[in-house]
């Protein structure tokens, strides 16, 4: 565990591992059962290279825009917690590319080094 400097509050990330259910999924936007602790704009594992982003929720289902291949997808299904913001990488590098909504090269050409990160 480590300080900033000149501050005695400790610097460190709670990881929570919320787990949930698929409910329904419509439109690229998926209902889930479960994970209490979830936050607005905190990313979400579905399962099969599918990510989602919390949008906002309730207190019995948590909205979440499927960010991936929405066919993947089963009612019933498990969902994760990922226990980070949403925050895509960024660059000059990026120019001219294709990226996915997650900053993840779709045009064949291989990784693209970022120079920062952005985020919620």
């Amino acid at each position: 565990m480590s300080t900033s400097s000149g501050s005695s509050v400790p610097l460190f990330r709670i990881k929570q591992s919320d787990q949930g259910r698929i409910k329904s999924i419509k439109e690229l936007v998926a209902r889930i059962d479960g994970m209490p602790h979830c936050l607005n704009g905190q990313l979400i594992d579905m399962g099969d290279g599918v990510r989602g982003l919390v949008m906002g929720f309730n207190q019995q289902d948590v909205i979440a825009l499927v960010m991936g291949d929405e066919s993947r997808l089963r009612i019933g299904k498990s969902v994760t917690g990922m226990g980070e913001p949403f925050c895509v990488p960024v660059g000059a590098n990026f120019l001219g590319r294709m990226v996915t909504a997650l900053g993840e090269p779709c045009d064949g050409l291989g990784p693209v080094a970022a120079t920062v990160s952005a985020g919620s």
